[in-house]
């Protein structure tokens, strides 16, 4: 019996010994991913503001300040929608990269090339997670990061041309101006220009994309010019309700499509003219 407890007793030790050293293990390993500031560091470098359109690269650099080499290594990133990843660099698997291991003091980075294609106001996020096991444990770790990035719409300038004053009937010359302010090209731009519900549109040049208010640029050079001219006018027999009725209200309006062809509002610019009566001519019989 002496012998049986005598085991019993060193069995009992023996695992008491490794649930220690898996809770300091844990303590350890768990306080230093979590922060990320002692074993692993992972940091994301790029613009912090970017112009909707514009191709951008992120660096995505870790490096293993620990003692202990780290296996199983996978990087993972994850993007807001605004996101058109053109390439990686080293290529990424999906959007993931196996490091296997990572030895003590070792350091490397990946790049993203990609544009972001959403509304301004929309904020976008690049976030970056580290799975790894430490060499000498053998459970899974993690450590996180993100970058926040804010947009800004394109720098192209909207110079709508319209007479203050209108009569009914007559023919109404209109035209739209956008002007690229930026050093780089606007791959792809849309115009849609909202008009009035009695107005009816004519002569226009260049012709319409879509029905008589949709225009569609590509390759919009930086220093460059593109203009809308159109004609049209309100019917003659036309009637007000009172004088707020007689500002006729107009919209340019500026869009951007991503790789599914979805558009995002940039940039708009509302102007107006305002339906006076026509002159009466006096007559003079003699």
């Amino acid at each position: 019996k002496q012998r049986l407890f005598r085991w019993v007793g060193v069995g009992l030790l023996g695992l008491i010994f490794l649930a220690a050293m898996a809770i300091l293990g844990y303590r350890y390993f768990g306080q230093q991913t979590s922060t990320g500031d002692e074993l692993i560091d992972l940091i994301i470098n790029g613009p912090e503001q970017v112009t909707v359109g514009e191709e951008v690269t992120y660096t995505i650099s870790y490096v293993n300040n620990g003692d202990v080499d780290i296996r199983n290594a996978k990087l993972i990133f994850n993007e807001s929608k605004g996101f058109q990843i053109a390439s990686t660099q080293p290529e990424a698997n999906g959007r993931s990269w196996d490091l296997n291991i990572v030895r003590a003091g070792q350091k490397g980075e990946v790049t993203l090339t990609t544009t972001i294609i959403d509304n301004p106001e929309v904020p976008q996020e690049l976030s970056a997670t580290l799975i790894f096991v430490p060499l000498n444990f053998n459970s899974e770790f993690t450590t996180e990061t993100s970058f926040r990035i804010s947009l800004k719409a394109p720098e192209i300038t909207i110079e709508p041309t319209m007479p203050e004053t209108v009569t009914l009937g007559e023919k109404i010359p209109l035209s739209v101006t956008l002007k690229n302010e930026s050093l780089n090209p606007v791959d792809h731009i849309r115009l849609e220009i909202s008009y009035p519900p009695a107005f009816q549109p004519s002569v226009i040049e260049p012709e319409a994309f879509e029905e008589d208010n949709v225009w569609e640029f590509e390759n919009f050079e930086p220093a460059t010019e593109q203009t809308i001219s159109l004609e049209g006018s309100f019917p003659a027999d036309m009637t007000f309700e009172n004088t707020n009725d007689r500002i006729q209200a107009f919209t340019a309006r500026l869009l951007t499509p991503n790789d599914d062809g979805q558009y995002f509002p940039q940039k708009e610019l509302a102007f107006d003219t305002k339906v006076v009566d026509q002159a009466i001519s006096a007559l003079m019989i003699v």
